[in-house]
Parts: C-alpha cells; structure tokens; sequence
C-alpha cells in the first residue's frame, strides 16, 4: 500500500522514554504508515534508542547537526513527509494500540481536511482518563471548530492528523511561537478547512510531567501573553463581532491566567504567580466591559457540538 500518512516524531533529549514511544509505533499495522524521526541534536541516549528500530524498512531518520528551535524542528519533518496526512507525535506521547489504522480508515472514510481524537493522560506510567470534549464523534465545518479554538484548546500536538496541503496552506508552524505553536496550526487550519472530523475514542496517551515544554513557557511568563495576542490577531483578521465568541475567548484567557497563578504559586515562584494575578485582574476588567455571561456558554466537558455539525457513528468510522 502507498503509504498515505506520515508519523512525524520531533525529539529531544527524552531518551528516557522515547523508545515506549517508537515501540507504540512499530508495534502497530505500518501498512500505509511511514515513520519520520528528527533528534534535535540530544546529547542523552536518544540515538541509542532510535537505532534500535533501524531494520524497520517504514523509518526514516534524521539527526540535526546543532539544536535549532523547536518549531524549526517540527516543519523540517512535515516538510520532509511524503504522504497526503500527517501526524506530528512528541516524543514522550504514546499512540494506542490500533489507532494508526483507524485514523486511516477515517482519513479515507471522511470528507474531513483535519482530524481531533480524544486521548488520555499518562501520569507518574499510570494512565488516568480524561472526559471526552465533545458529546460524541461528529463532522464540524472548520470555522466552527475555529471558533471553539478561539474559547480554548482541548488538542495537544499529537492528537491531530492533518493533511499536508492544509499546514501548507497556513505557511506551515509559525517558527516565532514559543507557547502556543500547535494551537495557532489548529486555529488557522481549522479556520480555512472545508470540516474537521472529532473522534470521540481515545487513540493517545499524552505524558503530562514537569519537564514538558508547556510547563517552562508558563514559568518563563510567555505563556498568556503569546495566547492573548493570537487570538486578537485572529479575531480582528477574521472580523469576529460576536459576543459570545469574544467572550467565550476572553474568559479562557481569564482560566488561564487563574491557572498558571496557582500553579506559579505552588511551585514557589513568587514573581510569576504576582505577574498572572495582574493579568487575571486585567482580564477580569475585560469581561466586566462585555458584559454578563452569555447563556450559550456551557458549563465544563463534554460539550455540545458546535453549530452544523454532524454526528458520526463510530460505526462510520471504522472504530470498532
């Protein structure tokens, strides 16, 4: 079978687990699948584990000379990909056993330019579920979807299949995001993609620890102010006027700023947890000036489908 999707895997120094990551992999059906793995020049035992899956014939590997940044990683892989789909999964994730070949039957199954699946937590090497986002599988017209990723981002990079034309189309990763790199791909994709299929079934398990990239941009304070500033670009681009859009926008950026105070504040670091308490007060300001709450918003997870979406039986999918 002409392989139809590429597994992209940037890496860096997560040698540790980065052979649970590759071994979730091969383990899997690769008919259709190849597998692409950038390190980022590791000076930890990375390539060891790398090179243990040298006889598969669906890897190809590439070693960058010098640490460059990590979104010039990420575009290095997509931009090497062969194949129409593509999955960019970090390093320290784990796809479940399956899952390859039934986000293929869905990519091929489905009038969809993306493609969001659940996942679960994997904590301390427990996995811990998560609650689905949405209330069941469904098709969702991409500027709908785009303006759900306005209210907030529920996908980490891994739980994405996306077609190579569409990043393309958005000019690739946006290099100059330290924070939130993925979530303006999901933003901007979704926003010019005809749909975007949700899969309510969870096919990854996302390593959540201390170390992870999101948890640094958060201590060195780059965090919010990189989310706030794409969504405002986003909005005054696309002319987004309604009210419960920018509201729903402005409160996530509120829960955040909330989030990493408390979070800041736990781990000791005094001055960033007073630097997102000025923020929260700003914000809270802002929403004060849009006015009350807008019944439309609900509550917590799983949500309602967006407006014209279809739901998809797992059936339909080739699921189960």
């Amino acid at each position: 079978m002409t392989p139809i999707l590429s597994i992209c895997i940037p890496n860096f120094n997560h040698g540790q687990v980065l052979g649970q990551t590759l071994d979730a992999v091969f383990c899997q059906d690769l008919n259709g699948v190849e597998v692409l793995v950038s390190d980022n020049a590791s000076n930890d035992n990375s390539m060891n584990e790398i090179n243990r899956f040298s006889d598969h014939p669906q890897l190809r590997v590439f070693r960058q000379p010098s640490t460059i940044p990590m979104a010039e990683n990420w575009n290095y892989l997509v931009k090497s990909a062969n194949t129409p789909w593509i999955i960019v999964l970090c390093s320290d994730d784990i796809l479940l056993p399956g899952s390859l070949a039934r986000l293929i039957k869905a990519a091929q199954s489905q009038d969809a330019q993306a493609v969001f699946f659940e996942y679960d937590f994997l904590i301390n090497q427990q996995r811990v579920d998560k609650v689905p986002f949405y209330q069941s599988s469904a098709l969702i017209p991409g500027m709908r979807q785009a303006e759900i990723f306005l209210k907030g981002n529920n996908f980490p990079l891994s739980a994405c299949m996306f077609r190579r034309d569409l990043i393309q189309q958005i000019s690739w990763f946006d290099e100059s995001k330290h924070f939130c790199t993925d979530w303006h791909a999901w933003l901007n994709m979704s926003a010019i993609a005809k749909q975007v299929l949700y899969i309510d079934e969870p096919l990854l398990l996302y390593r959540h620890h201390a170390a992870n990239e999101t948890n640094r941009c958060v201590r060195d304070l780059l965090a919010l102010e990189e989310v706030i500033a794409m969504k405002d670009e986003f909005i005054s681009r696309q002319e987004i006027t309604n009210r419960s859009i920018l509201w729903g926008a402005c409160s996530n950026n509120l829960k955040l700023a909330v989030l990493y105070t408390n979070q800041m504040a736990e781990k000791g670091f005094s001055n960033a947890a007073e630097h997102y308490r000025g923020q929260a007060s700003e914000l809270e300001q802002q929403l004060v000036k849009l006015g009350p709450s807008p019944n439309s918003i609900a509550a917590g997870a799983p949500y309602p489908l967006p407006e014209q979406a279809e739901p998809v039986k797992s059936a339909n999918l080739c699921l189960r």
